[in-house]
């Protein structure tokens, strides 16, 4: 399940599983050990084009960077995951996703207070989720948005399939 959870992150495509579920701190831990693996494997073709002069392009170079970006990304997520689990073996997604959306800084806060009294007379949060799309480019925003979302009671499989977060990540592309 984390696997498919980390591989969709920068998909296009809904999940082929459900997102719903537990996490182990073994999984965590063994996720972070490919990662890592991952990593170094990157970092070392990125050493042979520099120093034994491999016949490389730019495009070579900047999805080398790509990878190296989305790698450290998932390790961030994963590492946070670890120190949720400090006193637990295993924890609910949801109950992580909540919990990392409630580390987030001040700004999206009061943007989650402003969106919370903006439309605090809406009954169905989903049927605002495409005006959504407009807060692609400010991340703060966007993360209030989601927040709003989940406070809601919207599923986040729903969140999933309605594209939203593919549309912020091929922007950020």
């Amino acid at each position: 399940m984390l696997n498919d959870l980390l591989l969709w992150v920068f998909s296009l495509t809904p999940p082929a599983v459900s997102l719903h579920g537990h996490l182990t701190r073994q999984e965590i831990e063994n996720k972070l050990s490919e990662l890592d693996q991952v990593k170094r494997e990157l970092i070392r073709t990125l050493r042979l084009y520099k120093f034994a002069g491999l016949e490389k392009t730019e495009e070579d170079i900047a999805q080398i960077n790509h990878d190296l970006e989305i790698n450290e990304q998932h390790c961030h997520l994963l590492r946070f995951s670890l120190n949720f689990l400090a006193d637990s073996d295993s924890c609910n997604t949801h109950e992580l996703a909540a919990v990392y959306f409630e580390t987030i800084g001040d700004k999206t806060r009061l943007n989650l207070l402003e969106l919370s009294e903006s439309l605090k007379y809406q009954d169905n949060p989903l049927g605002v989720l495409t005006l959504f799309n407009d807060y692609v480019y400010e991340p703060e925003m966007f993360a209030a948005s989601i927040i709003w979302l989940l406070r809601g009671g919207v599923q986040p499989d729903k969140i999933v399939s309605s594209g939203l977060f593919h549309h912020y990540f091929l922007s950020r592309l």
